[in-house]
């Protein structure tokens, strides 16, 4: 082959061969992880404590510090008033008992979680199912009727009257694999919990009759939102 054309070929051998390069790593870098989504709706019988049944819905918007979260995003809303069982020891070693009767609550923020000797976590969403079964029921996670915000870093709760039941829905959405497991440290509570990398999590409380209570979400970012019926009282 003349001299003149070998020059040639290289060169188009070479521009071919980058132009690979280029693609592959162009592919590699939009490549994005699986999504797991978690979503359940529960059917809750309410305990009555101090003469009436309630519900206290709360959230915090979550702290980081230059390295870490201080304190990660938080929202949920709990039932009171059963009888006290003894919890399994925890972390610590320690021992406590429990009067609640189910709750939901999840747990967000991107990067290092706080420490556990300061009562930190990793992101997840947790429900506790012992005053509560499964049910195939719609619950729309929607703020519609409802009033209410950002939350911020201190605590907003509030108190909400309720009827003797009520349908829950809690859902979760992670950035990679995720599952609801039995938490065997929280006992007789029944805690199902999801932990990982959560983008978003939500909750939903309804009356049967479909009036709406609360609505909460947290995000990864370590925002937290939280709405009410009007008829809710802060806490």
């Amino acid at each position: 082959m003349p001299a003149g054309l070998m020059r040639v070929a290289l060169l188009v051998v070479a521009t071919a061969t980058l132009l690979v390069g280029v693609a592959t790593g162009a592919g590699s870098g939009t490549s994005t992880s699986a999504t797991t989504v978690i979503d359940r709706t529960f059917i809750c019988t309410n305990a009555v404590r101090d003469g009436m049944r309630k519900l206290e819905a709360n959230a915090s918007r979550g702290f980081k510090e230059p390295a870490r979260w201080k304190f990660l995003a938080s929202a949920g809303v709990s039932n009171h008033g059963t009888d006290r069982i003894q919890l399994p020891p925890n972390n610590k070693g320690l021992v406590g008992n429990s009067d609640t009767n189910w709750y939901v609550n999840a747990l967000a923020g991107r990067g290092t979680p706080p420490p556990l000797e300061e009562g930190g976590g990793h992101p997840n969403i947790s429900v506790a199912t012992r005053g509560c079964s499964p049910s195939s029921a719609r619950v729309l996670l929607s703020t519609r009727g409802l009033s209410g915000g950002e939350a911020g870093y201190f605590d907003d709760g509030y108190e909400c009257a309720a009827p003797r039941r009520v349908l829950v829905r809690i859902r979760g959405v992670f950035r990679g694999a995720a599952s609801l497991r039995l938490d065997r440290l929280q006992g007789a509570l029944k805690v199902l919990r999801a932990t990982g990398d959560l983008t978003t999590g939500s909750f939903a409380v309804r009356t049967l009759g479909g009036k709406s209570i609360a609505f909460g979400m947290v995000t990864a970012s370590g925002k937290a939102t939280l709405f009410t019926n009007p008829s809710c009282v802060a806490d």
